[in-house]
């Protein structure tokens, strides 16, 4: 285990059998890389990943949320590690990874088994399709972070809900988009790459 997640790992006050499902999903990854057509990338690059969706466990508000999104799960990232997380630091928390690929979510399906995390299910469809409202969900390079993505949150999450976005540089993002919204912004650098994950929250518009 490279010392970056390791340090992480123990920093997020999880036991040693978490890096241990942290490194099996990165074997899963690159075993089924071609298979299913899954992101290319290198150990390290991966590593960079799952460390930046472990740094996001403290700064999101997960406390008393219930259902969580992870919408276009893709190969898990972020989805897999807050399930991971959560197995130890939020029983009560359930994830639906909304991944309407096939081949994605037939990845995601035997990750979920391999791991034996019972606290997520997979949900191969549009999420439009979901029969419930959902705490709050997380996204990864699933759409731009603007008008279209604010409206569906809207339309899926309960009154109260929230939406963390992860993002690259921030000043890529139009914030004009934004506006009306409370909105807090949370650094999740690694050595690599500048990072950051917004956090928009329905429920507290601004005066």
């Amino acid at each position: 285990m490279p010392d970056p997640l390791e340090s992480r790992v123990l920093a997020a006050g999880l036991p040693g059998d978490a890096a241990n499902l942290l490194e099996t999903y990165l074997d899963e990854i690159f075993k089924h890389q071609e298979r299913y057509g899954l992101i290319k990338g290198t150990h390290a690059e991966l590593i960079a990943h799952l460390e930046e969706s472990l740094k996001a466990v403290d700064t999101l508000p997960l406390d008393g949320v219930e259902e969580l999104l992870d919408l276009g799960s893709g190969v898990g990232i972020p989805g897999i590690v807050l399930g991971i997380v959560a197995k130890y630091r939020f029983p009560n928390l359930r994830l639906t990874l909304v991944e309407r690929r096939t081949k994605r979510s037939l990845f995601l399906e035997g990750v979920v088994a391999r791991l034996a995390l019972n606290n997520i299910r997979i949900f191969a469809d549009d999420v439009k399709r979901l029969a419930f409202l959902a705490d709050a969900a997380v996204c990864r390079a699933f759409m731009p972070l603007g008008g279209q993505l604010i409206e569906l949150a809207r339309s899926i999450l309960k009154p109260k809900g929230w939406l963390a976005y992860f993002a690259g540089k921030r000043n890529l993002i139009d914030e004009k988009d934004l506006e009306g919204l409370k909105t807090d912004w949370y650094r999740l650098d690694t050595p690599e790459k500048e990072r950051w994950v917004c956090v928009l929250k329905f429920c507290e518009p601004l005066q």
